[in-house]
């Protein structure tokens, strides 16, 4: 009895509710232009295969964490849809030209896929030149500069100052002495993401508890094992931080550079249409940008809860 009544409980919500009022809501005339006579199959098709996943994880008996997660997220997806169709397309309060309805932007999206496809795998392979690039070196040269006590002081003001001066200021110097307009993006990037990583590193490791660098020392335990086996390990949670900030900056630093001189990519995408005031792949490209930032950020958390497994033990 308990067990049939968890599954009623986890299948009469708040997500299942938002999706019965968004099904209701596409009763309603349109009032839009563009959207009037149209049924919204696009719609229909997005926000049943976003329930088709929650009553998965409902009722297969999935972990109470995946199924609150799933909850929140969905959730929050059908509270802003039907917000944004009863805004745009149902009363249209918005601007019809600036906000169209979500059907015409589904749409849109599904008819640029296989550009959009391409401008994201070059945006995804600009990034993890610079991005990776930075996080190693950021890394290394960080946890060697935190483990030097004497110049601690000194390379911290030295950081500080780096740091707050904005990357997007060395694309003039970048256009005029690298030869290739790709080589500018990802330098850029490495700059937005070398520091963030760099002095996160740089701090966690300067701060390691003394305790564990003398234990090493009494075991005579070399430099290389030292760093890799103790001082990392002890550091990743600040590390991971730096590696989440660079990410984001890198992120925003990519599509600047695509919209102001680039020829492929999202940020391209955007600016091109921006042009012809083509609003409905305006907000697709927005859409886009924001689904692979939130995917890469989800799978970094997800390597840094398995690193830092040793700490929940």
């Amino acid at each position: 009895m308990k067990y049939k009544d968890r599954k009623f409980t986890r299948i009469l919500n708040i997500t299942n509710i938002l999706y019965i009022l968004l099904w209701l809501v596409q009763l309603m005339p349109d009032n839009t232009v563009e959207d009037q006579g149209k049924f919204t199959v696009y719609t229909v098709v997005f926000m049943s295969a976003l329930e088709a996943v929650f009553i998965i994880i409902s009722l297969f008996g999935y972990k109470k964490q995946l199924y609150n997660t799933a909850k929140s997220i969905i959730s929050t997806v059908f509270t802003a849809l039907l917000l944004w169709i009863l805004a745009t397309a149902k009363f249209n309060i918005l601007n019809e030209s600036m906000f169209p309805s979500p059907e015409l932007v589904l749409q849109q999206l599904a008819e640029d896929h296989s550009r959009l496809i391409n401008d994201a795998l070059s945006s995804l392979q600009t990034l993890a030149k610079g991005y990776l690039t930075a996080v190693v070196s950021g890394i290394i040269l960080g946890s060697l500069a935190g483990m030097s006590k004497k110049l601690c002081d000194s390379i911290a003001y030295i950081t500080s100052f780096l740091k707050l001066i904005p990357p997007i200021v060395y694309i003039p110097y970048a256009i005029a002495c690298l030869p290739y307009y790709s080589m500018v993006s990802t330098f850029v990037i490495f700059v937005a993401s070398f520091w963030p990583v760099f002095s996160c590193t740089f701090s966690g490791v300067s701060n390691v508890d003394k305790q564990y660098i003398d234990s090493a020392n009494v075991l005579n335990v070399n430099v290389i094992s030292r760093i890799w086996n103790v001082i990392l390990p002890a550091s990743l949670s600040e590390i991971f931080i730096g590696c989440n900030q660079g990410l984001a900056y890198s992120f925003i630093l990519l599509t600047s550079a695509e919209m102001i001189g680039g020829s492929s990519g999202i940020g391209y995408y955007i600016k091109y249409y921006s042009d012809f005031g083509d609003f409905k792949r305006i907000i697709v490209g927005i859409l886009v940008i924001g689904v692979i930032i939130s995917i890469l950020t989800f799978l970094i958390n997800k390597l840094e809860k398995y690193l830092l497994r040793w700490k929940a033990k």
